[in-house]
């Protein structure tokens, strides 16, 4: 018969590799307190587990220690555990709520990704989210951030379509702000993607953002310490100090005239349904535009700015690009083609006509 219930008697104090590795029928298991070591995949893809206590004595989580536990709503955490390997509660889609100990420092790549969390409370002593850490929980709604925090990997709450809330170590709530905490000094690419954010505060210490690190498809505005030497913002956009790149942009933005280039994924998932070039723009960086849904294209400058590949690679695919008069043939030539920047693909219903007086 398929084992569903188990008691490990006292003594035991080593959980091997994979002991129960696709045990799929298990619904409880017993841990004995003598219990000091838990190797990787103990319980993986045990979809029927509901529940589970881990003795105290346990100090360190190796990967995949409940991945796939799909049933899983209540564990216990070891009150000294420092280390959460990968993946470790990875699609615990009925896991709502979980306890951190204080004491942890490391939480593995995505260790929460896929799961059913509605809330996540991070310990103070963890100063680097990794990458994927939360991905697609789509009920997460709120996110307590630790006091050391210094680093955000790459997509630690892309998708989560519920996440509105961020509190700060001190007990500061910010509702639909995406407020980066002093410390913080670097984000990797696209953390915040689909979540319904508003607006995203960058902070004095932020000097390394990866392409489209702060970018979102709800922002409205960007808003930065008066201090950050890196980046400043100006009608909404996100513009690097030392290149004058425009390194992100929001709904609510208007590219300003200190900008030259466009930058890569400037727009990226952006849903602005015009953008309007000034005609200072001189080029526009690889995938610009990607997945950008706009309407209307606006390109002011006499001499079109330069292309890279997929520089308008846009999910919408048809629309209007309207260009000075003087510059239509020019701007049909070295942009209306498939090699660059698919504005003119096959499959593309974009129109390019002139701009009207006074438009």
């Amino acid at each position: 018969a398929a084992l569903t219930e188990l008691i490990i008697p006292e003594g035991y104090t080593l959980m091997r590799n994979q002991t129960f590795f696709g045990c799929t029928g298990l619904t409880s298991v017993s841990l004995p307190s003598s219990m000091n070591q838990m190797g990787y995949s103990t319980f993986y893809d045990c979809s029927s587990l509901k529940s589970i206590e881990f003795p105290d004595g346990i100090t360190v989580f190796y990967d995949h220690v409940c991945f796939g536990c799909s049933s899983l709503e209540k564990v216990k955490l070891p009150s000294g555990l420092t280390r959460m390997g990968e993946s470790a509660f990875q699609g615990c889609s009925a896991l709502a709520e979980i306890d951190l100990p204080s004491s942890m420092t490391n939480i593995g790549y995505g260790a929460f990704k896929y799961s059913g969390l509605t809330k996540l409370h991070i310990p103070d002593g963890v100063s680097r989210l990794e990458s994927h850490l939360c991905m697609s929980s789509r009920k997460l709604k709120e996110v307590k951030l630790p006091e050391d925090l210094k680093e955000f990997g790459k997509m630690v709450f892309y998708d989560c379509t519920s996440l509105n809330t961020v509190i700060q170590a001190d007990g500061t709530v910010h509702y639909e702000e995406f407020s980066l905490p002093e410390g913080v000094e670097s984000i990797g690419e696209m953390i915040i993607m689909e979540c319904p954010f508003k607006s995203m505060h960058i902070p004095s210490t932020l000097t390394s953002i990866d392409i489209a690190g702060a970018a979102c498809n709800h922002l409205e505005q960007y808003t930065i310490s008066p201090d950050n030497e890196a980046y400043e913002v100006r009608n909404n956009c996100l513009i690097d100090r030392s290149t004058g790149i425009l390194f992100s942009g929001c709904i609510g933005s208007v590219i300003d005239r200190s900008v030259s280039i466009i930058g890569k994924k400037a727009f990226y998932s952006c849903p602005k349904e015009t953008i309007d070039l000034h005609d200072g723009i001189t080029e526009i960086q690889n995938e610009a535009f990607l997945n950008a849904t706009p309407s209307v294209i606006i390109s002011r400058a006499l001499t079109p700015p330069s292309l890279q590949t997929r520089s308008f690679n846009v999910a919408r695919y048809n629309g209007t690009l309207k260009v000075p008069a003087s510059a239509l043939d020019a701007y049909k030539e070295e942009w209306m083609i498939d090699q660059a920047g698919y504005l003119g693909w096959d499959t593309a219903q974009w129109s390019i006509q002139a701009l009207k007086d006074g438009e």
